[in-house]
């Protein structure tokens, strides 16, 4: 059943863009609203994960400042996002899920892929949850843009 949490947590970006092409002329005036729902959001989707992974190995801080580096240079928070929902927490899912109805991300076919490319590490033989170190670190960096 938790395997369709993934893709209930895309109809999010789904409900979003058609949310923005029916109601346009309204939105211009929730503007701040939007972007501190789309921050808030993502700070509990980021303090969420790590304490789902937070571990006192050496590890643990590895996975995050590499998550950090990363995301500075790579910006796409659906790839992240998409590699969090491999753990198929419910409640990180709900968070995931209001976040991408707040956010201004396009609905587009490279988004959908970088959102669902990462289900393929379900099928490696490792463990998803060191991706979570990773991929908490890397929203961090998508806070400050």
């Amino acid at each position: 059943m938790f395997y369709l949490a993934p893709i209930v947590v895309f109809f999010g970006l789904v409900i979003n863009y058609s949310l923005k092409k029916r109601f346009s002329s309204e939105l211009k005036q929730l503007t701040y609203f939007l972007k501190f729902s789309e921050k808030f959001f993502l700070l509990l989707i980021i303090s969420f994960s790590i304490y789902l992974s937070f571990s006192l190995s050496i590890w643990f801080f590895i996975f995050l400042f590499t998550g950090i580096i990363l995301g500075f240079f790579l910006r796409e928070t659906l790839l992240y996002l998409g590699i969090q929902q491999t753990i198929f927490n419910l409640y990180l899912s709900s968070l995931s899920f209001i976040y991408l109805l707040f956010t201004k991300e396009k609905l587009s076919l490279k988004n959908t892929l970088l959102f669902f490319l990462p289900m393929l590490v379900i099928f490696l033989p490792v463990d998803p949850w060191i991706f979570l170190a990773l991929s908490s670190g890397s929203l961090i960096p998508q806070l400050f843009q």
